[in-house]
């Protein structure tokens, strides 16, 4: 912790101010609360940091020496408790991410839902996100062209389907995961099958855990929800934004991966906002687009700069930027949008803005009568 991620955090407290004022009502903002999230990120964006150029470095295994963050959970190995949530928790639990080590699987926990994905596609209009926008996702599992086509081909014919790469040279996709997945395959006995160099075969994934007697590959559909069909192991765009460590032997312990807790790119999305609600869009627009031209590492992908800002153009773009870092409920309230409905999410009650108080810390405080009083709306 240094000076500048306390800035950071502070900058997030003024911002967050007019919630924490009246966290039921509408937000009331006040100049004097934003100027000084502008002084704070200022201090920040002048600061010694820089944007990454590839947005996936700020997620790998070596990104502790990454330029743009500013404060992480550093693990490189030694947290196992932490495990390696961010990396396994949305991944299939048919695909081997890390070869080398054959227990290495995901879980099938987490899927993007449809209402996020189509913000996306509405911003792109008829380019694929992939293609405009880096951010969205990373081709590393190049498949050959004359095996792409899979029209064809299913789990029962697909015995000779596959190419050979070095285990420690595989890398699963980044971003989100849609559609037929490509990785390692393991016989009857659980070895994973080789090439006759020694080298690990590439197949599509067979969906082994809801496909039933109708074997099929993992599909990553569009929707995803809470019937019978929806809620499958292989339904829902998967997020797949931290590099899968290369000192995970399983699914579940030991990461390389530092868990990125305050980085410049959210600091130049709060001095924008705060601009924007002063009133000041060109200096929104200038932040906004700063950040969006600078994942140009792949210059192709890089995100064109916007012509125009408003609120609802903000917050899509806080999401594009920072989706599964754990902010995305925070900006919700703070944006007024938590009360909107969205896949199986209809209750609109601004309670729920506040969590409960655990029962037990009531009880615990209970020879202080009215020490805790239970929030709101539980």
């Amino acid at each position: 912790m240094n000076k500048f991620a306390v800035e950071a955090l502070l900058a997030r407290l003024y911002l967050n101010a007019a919630v924490y004022r009246d966290p039921y009502g509408t937000p009331d903002f006040r100049s004097e609360d934003l100027d000084k999230v502008i002084q704070y990120t200022t201090n920040i964006i002048n600061g010694p940091y820089s944007l990454s150029p590839e947005y996936f470095d700020l997620f790998n295994d070596d990104n502790d020496t990454n330029p743009e963050i500013i404060f992480s959970l550093d693990q490189r190995g030694v947290l196992q408790t932490e495990h390696s949530r961010w990396q396994y928790w949305s991944i299939s639990g048919d695909l081997t991410p890390r070869p080398e080590f054959p227990n290495s699987r995901g879980t099938d926990a987490v899927a993007a839902t449809p209402d996020f994905i189509q913000t996306w596609y509405d911003a792109y209009g008829e380019v694929d996100p992939a293609e405009a926008d880096a951010r969205f996702f990373q081709e590393n599992t190049l498949i050959p062209e004359n095996l792409r086509d899979l029209s064809d081909v299913n789990p029962t014919n697909d015995a000779d389907h596959y190419y050979c790469v070095d285990a420690e040279a595989f890398e699963i996709n980044r971003g989100f995961l849609r559609g037929i997945i490509w990785g390692p395959r393991k016989d009857d006995s659980g070895n994973i099958l080789t090439c006759e160099d020694g080298k690990i075969r590439i197949y599509p994934v067979i969906n082994r855990r809801s496909s039933g007697a109708d074997i099929r590959y993992v599909d990553h559909t569009f929707q995803v929800d809470f019937s019978s069909e929806g809620s499958l192991h292989n339904t829902g765009h998967r997020f797949s934004k931290y590099q899968f460590s290369r000192t995970a032997p399983n699914c579940c312990t030991n990461s390389s991966v530092d868990i990125v807790l305050i980085r410049l790119g959210e600091i130049y999305l709060m001095r924008a906002e705060a601009q924007l609600r002063k009133g000041d869009n060109a200096g929104a627009l200038a932040d906004v687009n700063t950040l969006r031209t600078s994942r140009n590492a792949r210059p192709a992908q890089t995100p064109a700069p916007l012509n125009a800002i408003d609120m609802d153009i903000l917050f899509r773009e806080s999401g594009f930027e920072l989706y599964w870092e754990g902010l995305r409920r925070v900006y919700q309230i703070r944006y007024g949008k938590y009360e909107d409905n969205w896949t199986g999410k209809t209750d609109s009650d601004p309670n729920k803005r506040l969590f409960p108080i655990p029962q037990r810390a009531i009880d615990g405080a209970s020879n202080e009568e009215g020490f805790l009083v239970q929030n709101p709306g539980y």
